[in-house]
């Protein structure tokens, strides 16, 4: 296997958003609801996204995986329960390659060492990616309830898709050259 590294000898990297994406997005009818203990903990996955991320964490030495979340300021427990949830759905994900932003900020803006034009964001949310693409590039998860106005121009995969080829077309994005 070969060790594709951007132009600085750095790993290509791979942010991955939870909601939407890792987890089935939950739809609540009271904003209420996403302040409750227990809300995000109890998020069923995207398998087949879940089942991908581990296969490219194990496989592709030459992807650096971390998972890119916002998360709500009035939450108090966002950030302990989703760190719970990757725990239990993605071990192998190691703990400092877990960030999370508040919600309605930038993603990029906590990016260790700033955005490379090689990182690659797989996210759900148009508005994310396209703020990502300004400095980086972004891949759309189509969830089965979203990209129905087909706003996003870039690069998708497809949570429908069985697990391993979705890990091939995740990867293959991440690897080919800018």
């Amino acid at each position: 296997m070969s060790d594709l590294r951007t132009k600085a000898g750095q790993k290509v990297r791979l942010f991955v958003d939870m909601d939407g994406t890792l987890c089935k997005w939950q739809s609540v009818e009271q904003f209420e609801k996403l302040l409750e203990k227990g809300f995000f903990l109890s998020m069923d996955e995207n398998q087949s996204v879940v089942a991908a991320v581990r296969e490219i964490i194990s496989n592709r030495k030459d992807i650096e995986v971390y998972t890119l979340s916002a998360t709500l300021a009035e939450n108090p427990y966002a950030i302990e329960e989703k760190d719970a949830w990757l725990t239990a759905h993605i071990p192998e994900l190691d703990t400092s390659h877990r960030l999370y932003s508040r919600c309605g900020s930038q993603k990029s803006e906590i990016v260790p060492g700033g955005n490379r034009a090689s990182d690659v964001l797989l996210d759900d949310y148009t508005h994310n990616l396209l703020d990502w693409s300004k400095c980086s590039r972004g891949m759309k998860l189509c969830n089965g309830i979203n990209d129905t106005r087909k706003t996003w121009q870039g690069a998708r995969a497809y949570a429908s898709e069985d697990s391993t080829a979705l890990a091939n077309d995740i990867a293959a994005f991440c690897l080919m050259q800018n």
